[in-house]
């Protein structure tokens, strides 16, 4: 019979213990405690859970010695149970003595060790649980081996789960393209930060805000979990938590534009409503490739409400060049398909500076974070490229040109900020709306 235990979970991990998800990746700061919290999820699941088993991943077999079985040896002594568990040093495992539910610890670091991941067997029964532990250290290939290994039919109740814990250290490591940049139903992801973790230590917690200070660009990754850039950053300014946001409908008196980047390889068009306060709120993204210039028009209008007023259209100015085998414009090609557009300035710095300001962040009247420039979620293409821009490495002022499919919606978020841009007029705010947005402060006014 198990003993009652006491769980010490964070609230911001109860997803996380909810999920049936095949994969469930957590990201987060040092100190969030997702280790911690998955090592210990882990022996409750697999003492209440007969039938399952567990392989804990790193790239090399050895660190799992100070990392998972460390983090689950821990649990087992935190929760009281150790005297229902087995280990063994030589090789690392665990065994439950409940149930024969077992944990193996293995590596992917060369050839012989991928191998050993093919022929793993478990006396209770099948594989159905791996946790990758310091995920950002492993291959697309190594991390296809595992996900092979996880077949098969299970008994009622099981199911097959992968863990990724990791610091996000690059914004072009191949986790974020296929778990975070598109929504799936076998994928659930998570955010977490040292400031989640109720059970940090009052030291942890200073030397944090100490690196916030000293290390802004290493506090973004080990301090905040936010993706790193190699290179360096260029929109430092980028939290997630702060510059995203649930969908909403927007109010009807809201001043409403769009704003784009065109070429033949890429239309990035976005629908930016301003409210009453002078915050700026992303709410509808179109982005696709392979539109001549008037399928493209025909692409925006379509994607436009009938009650939806287009205040300006921005664009960059080289949209009014003639085209030497019609003579016309894209401009006038985009005005005869029903989207008049406003020629916004293509000051590549100035423009960039003004889109530091719109992502500044700053405290509204309740001490929350906010920013004067929102974006729904919805909006994945924008929320995938905007914080993995570079600094051009030839001028610091400026943000790379390469690689060229993360440029388009920066710079169409760019034309937005230089064309100036009017908020809704004040007398005109729904009252029911008060308070909800907090107030822009002044000195963030454009």
């Amino acid at each position: 019979m198990i003993r009652r235990v006491t769980l010490e979970a964070n609230p911001v991990f109860r997803p996380v213990h909810e999920s049936q998800c095949r994969y469930v990746a957590l990201r987060g700061s040092a100190g969030s405690g997702k280790s911690m919290d998955t090592a210990q999820m882990y022996v409750l699941r697999l003492m209440t859970e007969p039938g399952r088993n567990l392989l804990c991943v790193r790239k090399t077999e050895e660190s799992n010695r100070a990392s998972t079985f460390a983090e689950l040896s821990a649990a087992v002594n935190r929760l009281g149970v150790a005297d229902l568990w087995d280990s063994t040093l030589a090789p690392l495992s665990m065994r439950c003595r409940i149930n024969g539910n077992a944990v193996l610890f293995r590596g992917v670091s060369d050839d012989r060790q991928r191998e050993r991941l093919k022929s793993i067997t478990f006396p209770s029964g099948k594989l159905t649980d791996v946790w990758i532990e310091e995920a950002t250290e492993l291959e697309a290939g190594d991390f296809e081996i595992i996900d092979d290994r996880l077949r098969g039919r299970l008994p009622e109740g099981l199911f097959y789960q992968i863990k990724l814990t990791f610091n996000p250290v690059s914004a072009n490591h191949w986790m974020k393209a296929r778990f975070f940049d598109r929504k799936s139903p076998d994928v659930l992801t998570n955010h977490s930060t040292y400031l989640d973790n109720r059970f940090i230590d009052p030291g942890f917690h200073a030397r944090m805000e100490r690196r916030r200070e000293l290390d802004p660009e290493g506090y973004r990754v080990y301090g905040l979990g936010e993706w790193g850039v190699t290179g360096g950053q260029y929109f430092p300014e980028w939290r997630e938590s702060v510059h995203t946001c649930e969908n909403f409908p927007i109010p009807p008196h809201w001043r409403r534009y769009v704003t784009l980047d065109y070429g033949l390889d890429m239309l990035a068009a976005y629908f930016v409503a301003m409210d009453t306060q002078g915050c700026a709120w992303v709410y509808k993204e179109i982005y696709e490739s392979g539109l001549i210039v008037s399928e493209a028009a025909k692409r925006i209008r379509s994607r436009t409400a009938d009650d939806e007023e287009i205040y300006q259209y921005f664009a960059p100015p080289d949209l009014w060049n003639r085209r030497q085998d019609t003579g016309k414009s894209a401009a006038a090609i985009f005005a005869e398909n029903g989207v008049p557009l406003t020629r916004a300035e293509n000051d590549r710095v100035a423009g960039w500076y003004d889109l530091h300001e719109w992502l500044r962040p700053w405290r509204d009247e309740q001490e929350r974070m906010r920013a004067a420039l929102t974006v729904f979620r919805s909006c994945e293409n924008l929320i995938r490229t905007l914080p993995s821009l570079a600094r051009d490495p030839k001028n610091p002022n400026d943000a790379a040109v390469t690689p060229h499919e993360l440029t388009h919606a920066p710079d169409a978020l760019r034309y937005f900020a230089a064309g100036r841009p009017v908020p809704a007029r004040e007398e005109l705010r729904d009252p029911r709306l008060s308070g909800r947005f907090g107030r822009r402060p002044r000195a963030a006014v454009l």
